[in-house]
Formats: C-alpha cells, structure tokens, sequence
C-alpha cells in the first residue's frame, strides 16, 4: 500500500509534496494455527556431529522433517547413507562456498526445501549446536503468540546480534520473493569476508518492517529487550556462545568431552577423538 506524503508550513499551510510513502499492507497474522516446523542441519562433513543431531531428534521429536546441508565436504555419499538411516533428507552444494557463504547456503537451501514440503517455521542449526531437551513446543507457543518472522538470541560474549548457529525463520516472510532473492544472489556473488551474524539480523530487521498486526500487538506489550535486534527473543538459545547451557552444546562452551558423553548417552559408540580438531561450521 502507499500513500502521498509530504510537509506541511503551519503558518501558510503549504504542502511540499515528497512522493509516495510505502507501507506494508496490514495483516491479522502469519500464522493460521499451530506452524508446521521443520530443521535444516548445516554442515562440512561432521559426520559424528550430525549424527548426534538426527539422534536428538528420533529421541525428542521424531515425527519432525529434517534436511541435512552439507556444502560440499566430499563425504555426500556417507552423509546420505547417515540420513537415510535416520529418515532425514540430505542435499549438498555443488562446489564449496565456505565457512560463512557455506552456512548461509544451508539457509537458502532450506528455505526451499520448507516451502516445498509446506512448512512454516524453519530452524536453522549449525551441525554442532545439539540440543539436549525438546526445544519444538516451546518454539511453537512463542510463534503463535509473538507472529515475528524471526526467532533467536544474541551472543554477550563476543557482541554478536545473532546466534547465527540455531535460529528459527517464518518460511512464508523470509521467501517472499525481494528477500530470498538477494539472499541468494549475494551468496552466490559475495567473495569477502561479512559476518553472517551481521548480515542476517540486517535481513531479520527488514523484514521485520512488515510484521502483521498481531506481532506489533505482541511487541507492544513485551518488554524492549526480547524484539530489539528485529527478531522474537527465543530463550531456548542461550545468551552466550562461550557458557555452558543445559539446553544445548556447542562447541566454544563444551568440550570433546562433553559431546562424547553426550553421544554415549543417545546409545552411539563415538569415542572422544571424534569431537576434536573439527574445522569450523
């Protein structure tokens, strides 16, 4: 929708015409009912990673899709010998993008994966981000209630906006055609260093601008810290990347050790040493 916009003198009551204003076309909710959720696993290889993450999920939510994104590791066919296994999909980009357009192709690849199968809510985790609880219906009351199109937490520990390793995005906001599209285009055309963190909290706020009436409802009645950065806060995500959190692992909080006790406890027979030197992502 638009409408003219312009200044007004007060004392001569001129208008200074400026153009047409551009506003987001009003809309109850983005959510017709409880989402449909599904997981897109980003990876390198990582294949004792992985397979902790599709074990997590036979444990806690086994009925959830789950895409498995590895960017051209060279280890496609045991990744997919793992997935089918675990009742998961897998797909892997055709050449390697690296650690940060690698990760953000994790998300493009996602995205489609979801509009295809008809999910609403997308999660995004990096392979060694393994949740340790059932985290599906706390995500899924925090949707229903808050509308946002994005869903995460930020890092104290190195300043970050995002965790850029476990976020949740509304399919149907983040693939309408202008965001997806140069998501897509600047992955694959970017060639210098950008902070991924950075660069998708930018997206998170922009579409943001186009939150439905019950998101700017819900925001106006919760406290500034959970929707300052442009998404809903997601408690589930610890606040840092660098203390340990009975929620999750991850990698710069818990040590090898700590996975491979992890793993003993999902019933798979991954010694310590498959948890060490692992590269980045």
């Amino acid at each position: 929708m638009e409408e003219d916009f312009f200044i007004v003198r007060p004392g001569t009551g001129e208008r200074v015409a400026l153009g047409r204003r551009k506003f987001p076309e009003a809309r109850g909710e983005i959510f017709n009912g409880e989402p449909k959720v599904g997981v897109v696993i980003s990876t390198f290889g990582g294949m004792p990673y992985v397979e902790m993450g599709l074990a997590v999920r036979k444990l806690f939510y086994p009925g959830l899709p789950v895409l498995v994104h590895d960017d051209a590791s060279g280890a496609g066919e045991q990744l997919q010998e793992l997935c089918g296994r675990y009742g998961a999909e897998f797909e892997t980009n055709s050449a390697r993008l690296g650690h940060q357009m690698g990760d953000l192709s994790a998300l493009v690849g996602g995205l489609a994966w979801a509009k295809e199968r008809g999910i609403d809510l997308l999660v995004k985790m990096s392979r060694r981000f393994i949740p340790l609880t059932n985290w599906v219906p706390g995500l899924v009351e925090l949707a229903r209630k808050a509308q946002y199109p994005t869903y995460g937490n930020l890092c104290r520990s190195f300043s970050l906006p995002i965790r850029s390793e476990c976020m949740a995005v509304a399919v149907g906001e983040w693939t309408a055609a202008d965001m997806e599209g140069e998501i897509r285009q600047f992955m694959l055309e970017n060639l210098s260093f950008v902070m991924a963190e950075n660069y998708l909290v930018g997206y998170a706020r922009k579409i943001e601008a186009r939150r439905c009436d019950k998101a700017r409802e819900w925001e106006a009645g919760t406290p500034e810290h959970y929707h300052q950065l442009g998404y809903a806060t997601w408690d589930f995500v610890w606040s840092s990347r660098l203390e340990p959190c009975r929620a999750h692992l991850w990698h710069t909080a818990n040590p090898a050790e700590a996975y491979a006790g992890v793993a003993g406890n999902l019933g798979l027979e991954l010694g310590v040493e498959r948890f060490k030197g692992d590269p980045n992502r």
